[in-house]
């Protein structure tokens, strides 16, 4: 599982769920690396928010180029910020599946946490100067 530069690539991997990051932060790219070593349903295409890629599914997705979420997209769907999240945990085994509880709580609520952890990622890990990835 690597990033994922190429279009003609991207479309004949349509089946398969795509990520897209913060490839400048190190906390979301911890994360990357995380979901990488998880055993998955699908296989992630990991593609970072500041590449020609990323930049080109923002806005076939109709998502402003400024969102400050890791975004998922799979058949046709895409979902930021806490929808994303569950939607990345449904790709885990049945263990991770418990976290889907939490989906329970009001959107806004959920939105509202993401958004807090989103606004002091960069306090959890320094920034970073590019993506481990590349």
């Amino acid at each position: 599982m690597k990033l994922v530069e190429n279009s003609q690539t991207i479309k004949m991997k349509s089946q398969n769920p795509k990520l897209l990051f913060d490839g400048d932060c190190k906390f979301c790219n911890f994360w990357v690396q995380f979901i990488q070593k998880k055993k998955t349903k699908n296989d992630f295409i990991f593609l970072p928010l500041q590449s020609e890629k990323g930049r080109e599914l923002l806005l076939q997705f109709h998502i402003d180029s400024t969102v400050d979420s890791v975004v998922y997209i799979w058949k046709d769907k895409a979902h930021i910020k806490s929808n994303a999240a569950f939607q990345i945990i449904k790709q885990f085994g049945y263990l991770w599946h418990t976290l889907l509880l939490f989906w329970l709580l009001p959107k806004p609520l959920r939105d509202w946490a993401y958004d807090l952890i989103a606004k002091n990622r960069h306090k959890f890990f320094s920034a970073k100067n590019e993506c481990d990835l590349h």
